[in-house]
């Protein structure tokens, strides 16, 4: 028997969802980023400068690396073209012998299904609208069930979202 366990991605996922939001909110109010609220928390915990220096740095070398798989990756390409040439000329050979042994070796199958196919699908031809109607009605009953779900959360999320706006306009952006 398990126990339930706490479930820690989906609180993480709603802490990324509310984080966002905030950032997304707060430049929405100040207009820009360099006016918002959170630059300047951020720049006056130091944070916003040291991300700053990561960027560029991390910047730099993906500008080193881009040069570096201009000149390297078509060499590399070349040797391993030159290498596995010969393999995949025997690959595709032997290849093709495996497709021409497999389509003979297979004709009485295929004779066999295409005398016992046609009758199943005329059978399942006679059947098959009456299975169809009953197929359809349990899909819609899921698609009302579904859509009744969505508006429920949906709602709960506008109002839940709203409060937690209210909260922080009032408590972390005044």
């Amino acid at each position: 028997m398990t126990a339930k366990r706490f479930p820690w991605r989906w609180v993480l996922v709603i802490l990324i969802f509310l984080v966002a939001a905030g950032l997304y909110y707060d430049i929405h109010v100040h207009g820009s980023f360099q006016k918002s609220q959170t630059r300047k928390f951020l720049k006056d915990v130091g944070v916003l400068t040291i991300s700053q220096q990561a960027w560029r740095s991390t910047a730099v070398y993906c500008r080193k690396m881009y040069r570096w798989a201009q000149n390297n990756i078509p060499m590399y390409c070349r040797k391993v073209s030159t290498f596995l040439n010969y393999y995949l000329e025997i690959f595709w050979t032997k290849f093709f012998a495996l497709c021409v042994y497999l389509w003979t070796s297979t004709q009485g199958v295929r004779d066999w299904l295409n005398v016992k196919i046609p009758p199943i699908l005329e059978s399942l031809n006679s059947k098959l609208p009456v299975y169809v109607e009953k197929v359809l009605a349990v899909v819609l009953e899921m698609l009302v069930a579904l859509q009744k779900c969505l508006s429920w959360l949906g709602s709960h999320l506008l109002y839940y979202t709203s409060i937690i706006g209210m909260w922080l306009q009032e408590n972390v952006f005044t």
